[in-house]
């Protein structure tokens, strides 16, 4: 009973995704709003969809849930650095039970300093793409 409630609650969640990038003409808001989603949904505490800058060749934080939005705008990688940097190179996902523990876990957004409290948090970095299509 409990595996069909979670898989109802997941489908519920990817209907209202879907719905609400489908009502949204701005990128940044649908995400923002996706994100939001997770969120409630699914207690994410924060989270991001980075894009590629290809003028300067680095990864951005183009939408987030959780996160000062100034944070947000100081946070980059390139390809390759930490784990978010490493997926985007690979194209294969990481999940890092706890990044307390993981040397390449950057921290760009100091949560670590954040939680005081002892809690330890998890991370977890999936590759995805974006296309664009201009007519």
């Amino acid at each position: 009973m409990k595996q069909m409630q979670t898989e109802e609650r997941e489908l519920a969640t990817l209907l209202e995704i879907g719905q609400t990038l489908a009502r949204t003409h701005q990128l940044k808001d649908g995400l923002a709003n996706a994100l939001e989603t997770l969120g409630r949904h699914h207690g994410m505490i924060r989270g991001a969809i980075m894009l590629l800058d290809t003028d300067t060749n680095e990864l951005h934080i183009e939408a987030s849930h959780g996160i000062n939005e100034s944070e947000a705008r100081r946070v980059k990688y390139r390809s390759g650095e930490g784990i978010t940097g490493r997926v985007f190179q690979s194209g294969k996902p990481i999940v890092v039970p706890q990044t307390s523990r993981e040397p390449l876990f950057l921290d760009r957004l100091g949560v670590r300093k954040k939680s005081g409290d002892g809690q330890e948090t998890s991370f977890i970095c999936v590759p995805t793409s974006f296309h664009v299509w201009l007519s």
